[in-house]
């Protein structure tokens, strides 16, 4: 066991930053910057910004000890050609997308029609982190930025990597195969018990968006790592991802103003 910690710890550690450190950095940022009466264009210029690249980073840093461990790319879902045509990755991100804008365009008009002062933490971070109608083109494009920023950054941290590296650390720990569900050590079973843990991870990390937006994205977070596990690509799951996140940040206040 001590061997084995010693061998992976990098791989733990970071695991460990993503379902801790992140969601509580996020957390803290989001509710400091909801205190404020009035937030400005360059403030949320400076949180996209300081977002891109934090993810960049910590993206990099998952990436170089997965390659130090040998994990190829193939197994961080990075691999191309994948094991399905690129037709085929992009008509399932284009169904994914449009499946995922229309639940978030509904639960966006269902949120609209509620009064202001009932909408929730979700309302006040919509309203106040989402580039406004009125934004200048430097926003929109770094906003974009962000966007594209999630997209790869987090379906690679919260699909490629944490799912691989959790799926090989639980398969050569010594863990007692009662104690794992569905099945034991097989790898099938493995890799599913590590897309939930990673789906939670994900989940916690949007608690800045209230207990709402974290269980919706640990649901999301299921659905991507149905789509990543059964494809073995990140493609469809990082395009719908950045697609979602664009189109439903540039939306937001038109929604909210026509009230649904």
């Amino acid at each position: 066991m001590d061997a084995y910690a010693l061998r992976y710890w990098d791989l733990w550690l970071i695991l460990l930053l993503l379902a801790t450190v992140v969601p509580w950095r996020g957390y803290q940022r989001v509710k400091k910057l909801l205190a404020l009466d009035v937030i400005s264009s360059a403030d949320r210029m400076t949180i996209y910004g300081s977002t891109i690249l934090f993810q960049w980073l910590l993206a990099g840093v998952a990436f170089w000890r997965a390659r130090a461990h040998d994990i190829s790319l193939k197994q961080l879902g990075l691999a191309m050609p994948s094991p399905i045509p690129l037709a085929g990755l992009l008509a399932i991100a284009a169904a994914l997308s449009l499946v995922l804008l229309a639940v978030q365009a509904r639960s966006m008009r269902t949120l609209a029609r509620l009064p202001v002062e009932k909408q929730g933490r979700m309302g006040v971070f919509l309203r106040k982190l989402m580039p406004p109608a009125a934004a200048g083109a430097a926003e929109r494009t770094l906003f974009a930025g962000v966007a594209l920023t999630a997209g790869i950054c987090e379906e690679f941290l919260f699909r490629g990597f944490a799912i691989t590296a959790l799926t090989m650390l639980l398969l050569l720990a010594p863990i007692p195969a009662g104690l794992l569900p569905w099945g034991g050590t097989s790898f099938q079973a493995l890799a599913w018990t590590s897309a939930l843990l990673a789906s939670a991870i994900f989940g916690a990390s949007h608690a800045y968006q209230g207990v709402a937006g974290a269980l919706s994205t640990f649901v999301v977070g299921l659905v991507f790592s149905l789509v990543y596990l059964t494809t073995g690509s990140l493609f469809p799951t990082v395009a719908a991802h950045a697609v979602v996140d664009f189109v439903g940040g540039i939306w937001t206040h038109r929604v909210l103003a026509r009230g649904g």
